[in-house]
């Protein structure tokens, strides 16, 4: 639907940064990034045009615990980044891995009742098969490679060194950006986020919410603050994606109905780290 957001969310295998003609000793101190993807689709807002837009986010960081940080604040400048473009959104519909430690939190929860656009969150079942992240991963991490080892090659003479994590940003950024400036269909755009940046003290959270292991579909309720509901399994008709929740679904008689959770959100107390004598 027009002024709906669709992203699929999703962690990468980290990738190791190796250049060509390392000295041997480079082999035991090799340096690990984390990428992370955002594949979003929205309709192009340029004047009277009405086609889809396939607007692939890839995020690099230097962050490499995988948690539930680098998700929301990719999420975070996606959106702000969508708004500068001018993409009308009402809402956005993830579809993420059914990990607890990276979408699945209490943090996550908290971040999905308090985003400022309606979010609806459907997590994919365990052991699924590929998605659309696993096809950019992909075609990133050989592209990289081709710009690194094959000096040869006519467009590029010379090795391009990465020394860290920002390095390997700067190479994404100016050899892989695909039509972020143009009016296109097909766009790649990369992020940097350091680990300073991920800020993780001081952060809201709640309690754990009951029976999230079996939770496949979660969203922000619309009839309360801190309120979060969720299903079993997950719907996409146009009535369970509609705003308005009395609707009744099209598939009534194979989901369950929403059950709704009141989330207590607190801040948690700073982390310390205590001396050992």
């Amino acid at each position: 639907k027009p002024q709906n957001l669709i992203a699929v969310i999703d962690f990468s295998q980290n990738k190791t940064i190796r250049n060509a003609d390392e000295v041997q000793s480079a082999y035991w101190d090799a340096v690990s990034a984390t990428i992370h993807a955002v594949i979003t689709y929205y309709i192009c807002p340029e004047a009277g045009c009405n086609q889809r837009v396939k607007h692939d986010f890839v995020q690099v960081s230097n962050d490499l615990r995988h948690d539930v940080f680098l998700p929301r604040e990719a999420m975070r400048a996606v959106l702000a980044y969508l708004e500068t473009k001018g993409v009308q959104i009402r809402q956005v519909i993830q579809f993420t891995d059914n990990c607890a430690k990276q979408y699945k939190s209490q943090r996550a929860f908290v971040e999905i009742v308090k985003s400022e656009k309606p979010t609806t969150r459907i997590f994919f079942g365990e052991r699924h098969g590929k998605n659309a992240c696993d096809t950019k991963f992909s075609s990133v991490k050989r592209q990289i490679d081709t710009i690194m080892y094959k000096k040869n090659a006519a467009f590029n003479p010379e090795p391009f060194i990465v020394r860290s994590v920002a390095d390997l940003f700067q190479l994404c950024k100016t050899h892989l950006e695909v039509g972020c400036n143009e009016h296109t269909h097909e766009k790649t755009t990369f992020q940097y986020f350091s680990e300073a940046s991920l800020r993780r003290r001081d952060d809201p959270q709640t309690h754990t919410v009951s029976g999230t292991k079996k939770f496949h579909s979660v969203k922000r309720g619309n009839q309360g603050a801190n309120q979060l509901l969720s299903r079993m399994l997950s719907c996409v008709c146009d009535a369970c994606l509609d705003l308005d929740t009395t609707r009744p679904c099209k598939n009534a008689q194979l989901v369950d109905d929403w059950t709704s959770h009141h989330l207590r959100i607190f801040k948690c107390k700073p982390e310390t780290r205590t001396k050992r004598n």
